[in-house]
């Protein structure tokens, strides 16, 4: 697995945007948030598949050894 760290400093209106979603609570942090947002995108420009994405989901799920239902489950594959 690869691993590539970015600092980001987010400044004017796209701030604010950032600032606003995490306060109505879209996201637990900026940094998920920028996550989700670069899969998402990734996902338009169709270099990852939805399929590819669930498979991670459910081997990180397997590899916590924590027990989700299986509406725990869908609602997290939901918010990728």
């Amino acid at each position: 697995m690869q691993e590539i760290n970015i600092n980001i400093k987010l400044t004017g209106d796209l701030a604010v945007v950032v600032n606003e979603m995490l306060n109505r609570g879209y996201s637990t942090s900026g940094e998920d948030l920028i996550r989700a947002s670069i899969i998402s995108y990734g996902t338009h420009l169709g270099l990852i598949s939805p399929k590819t994405l669930h498979k991670e989901v459910l081997k990180k799920i397997k590899a916590s050894g924590k027990k989700y239902t299986d509406d725990e489950i869908i609602a997290q594959i939901e918010n990728l």
